[in-house]
């Protein structure tokens, strides 16, 4: 019984086991000197500032001007938590 227990546990432990990156056959990855990716993240950022505007609902429009107008920035939370 205790051979098998150990059998099973090395096995278990060597099918773990995983190869290193040098084992892999052309396995070389360039990788760029820099990213420039500022001018898609704010024309992103620009383009979802008013999503909801899309629905085309009186309602919403009036449920998320309220909400922003009771929206506090970070700094007044963190102000009031002091």
């Amino acid at each position: 019984m205790k051979h098998l227990v150990l059998t099973a546990s090395l096995l278990a432990l060597t099918a773990c086991a995983t190869q290193g990156p040098s084992s892999l056959p052309g396995a070389q990855i360039t990788m760029p000197a820099a990213y420039d990716y500022a001018p898609e993240i704010t024309a992103i950022k620009t383009a979802d500032e008013d999503w909801w505007t899309g629905f085309d609902s009186a309602a919403l429009d009036e449920l998320v001007t309220e909400a922003l107008a009771a929206n506090h920035t970070l700094a007044a939370g963190l102000a009031n938590v002091r």
